[in-house]
């Protein structure tokens, strides 16, 4: 799916429903240690995390993610919310330690069923920061 930026008023006409379908394991956020990082190159050390969590074979073949690219003061510095389903049994301590050692800085949480995916999304982008969306939720 192409990267699509969008403001957080258009944010509710995308996603609800595909975001509601999945059980989301994980919420993180992820930042990284380098002053100046251009998309490019944080989207890259995006795809070695995920493979590096997916555990490097196709027994993670049915994980998925949904991420908000965050834009705020320093658009060189992006920051990247992130909802992932479909791993194997793994601990958000392993997720946390591997983007650490490709990135930088990470808050990652259990996204327990009772919480609306949507409405964890939708107060990511309250704020005026112009945003884009990536995901792999097929």
């Amino acid at each position: 799916m192409p990267r699509q930026m969008i403001r957080s008023k258009s944010l509710s006409g995308f996603y609800a429903r595909d975001l509601a379908r999945k059980k989301w394991q994980f919420a993180a956020t992820l930042g990284f240690r380098s002053r100046s990082v251009p998309f490019w190159m944080a989207n890259r050390m995006f795809n070695a995390w995920i493979f590096e969590i997916e555990g490097r074979d196709d027994s993670a073949h049915g994980s998925r993610w949904f991420r908000v690219n965050a834009f705020g003061a320093f658009p060189d510095k992006p920051l990247f919310h992130v909802l992932v389903c479909g791993l194997e049994t793994i601990s958000k301590y392993r997720l946390k330690a591997s983007w650490q050692e490709i990135a930088g800085d990470a808050e990652i949480k259990y996204f327990y069923p009772d919480v609306n995916a949507f409405a964890f999304i939708a107060d990511i982008a309250r704020s005026d920061t112009k945003f884009e969306i990536d995901s792999d939720l097929d």
